[in-house]
């Protein structure tokens, strides 16, 4: 019971850090442009996205007033602060998701003269997290075949307080089937297993069994 125990305490931690491999490359992040500064005038939105590492999936909301709005460009659109929009947003709390099939991604403001002043952002965008995959369950390993019994030696002394064998007559006589030595027969067929044996062949397999079912439900648990 003590080893299923202890499996089962050593395999939560690994199926623990698996879960939040698995979270952390699956959840998105969520960035607000500009922090409490919003998306407005006089801010140094270059110096705010380096400090950033956007990936695909990510979501980026763009806060402001009604005398701004956030309008998508090309790159060249975006270097010249030409409004050509890919898409435009004017709600004053828009979400944009970062796209798969992008590896970059430009936003300026679309009211006149705003982008020059500083209202332009460009975002670099990595590809997306790979998922960690499970570890492959080891496989169980088997039980310890019961020793088996050794036979008595059929030289072995008779025991104390036991009349010896007699000896045979000395008329000699030719060996009926009946009169095969107690001895023989010993040697000819082994005796059954030893209780003691199948009991310990049964304990293990209980405890794995149990240590089995301990990991089972702890990774239930995690979820």
């Amino acid at each position: 019971m003590e080893r299923a125990q202890g499996r089962s305490g050593a395999a939560l931690p690994v199926a623990l850090g698996i879960l939040l491999l698995l979270v952390d490359s699956a959840c998105a992040a969520t960035y607000i442009v500009g922090d409490s500064q919003g998306w407005d005038l006089n801010v140094n939105y270059a110096a705010w996205a380096g400090k950033k590492k956007f990936q695909a999936g990510d979501v980026l909301i763009f806060t402001y007033t009604q005398m701004h709005s956030v309008v998508e460009v090309s790159q060249a659109d975006f270097a010249t602060c030409t409004i050509t929009p890919i898409s435009t947003y004017m709600s004053g709390n828009d979400s944009v998701t970062l796209s798969s099939t992008k590896s970059k991604q430009f936003f300026i403001c679309g009211t006149g003269g705003h982008c020059g002043s500083g209202m332009a952002l460009q975002v670099d965008i990595s590809p997306p997290a790979a998922t960690v995959p499970a570890p492959a369950l080891a496989p169980r390993a088997k039980p310890p075949a019961p020793a088996a019994a050794k036979s008595p030696k059929s030289s072995s002394p008779a025991p104390k307080g036991e009349n010896p064998v007699s000896t045979p007559s000395s008329t000699p006589s030719s060996p009926s089937p009946s009169s095969t030595s107690p001895a023989d027969s010993t040697d000819e067929t082994p005796p059954p297993a030893s209780p003691r044996g199948n009991s310990a062949v049964t304990a293990v397999a209980a405890a794995a069994g149990a240590c089995w079912i301990s990991v089972a439900i702890a990774a239930l648990a995690l979820f």
